[in-house]
């Protein structure tokens, strides 16, 4: 079972952050502003070979070798732009996985 804590982002709205109780890792967070969707830390996962990055926000605070380099790219807080571009490319990524899935399932 997780814990949670919660803090006011840059836009005055909460994130709800999941962690473990024994050591501290996040495990995935919620924000106020998207409340149907939840961000999983990739590195809370073993194996992240089918993880599928839609984009990457804070890079000027991000550390230089945590840097994803992704097409999709913020250097702050997300914009309504960003936040559609994201959306759309979460979508298309969604609709490859399960194409790709549907064609190599056994």
């Amino acid at each position: 079972m997780t814990k949670t804590f919660t803090r006011t982002a840059e836009s005055a709205r909460t994130v709800d952050y999941e962690f473990c109780p024994n050591c501290g890792t996040t495990i995935r967070w919620r924000i106020e502003a998207a409340p149907t969707r939840q961000m999983f830390a990739g590195g809370a996962f073993d194996d992240m070979s089918k993880l599928y990055v839609a984009g990457e926000m804070y890079t000027d605070t991000a550390i230089p070798w945590a840097r994803i380099g992704c097409e999709l790219s913020r250097s702050g807080e997300p914009d309504p732009d960003f936040r559609a571009a994201m959306i759309e490319r979460a979508k298309m990524l969604l609709r490859s996985a399960r194409f790709f899935a549907s064609r190599y399932v056994d």
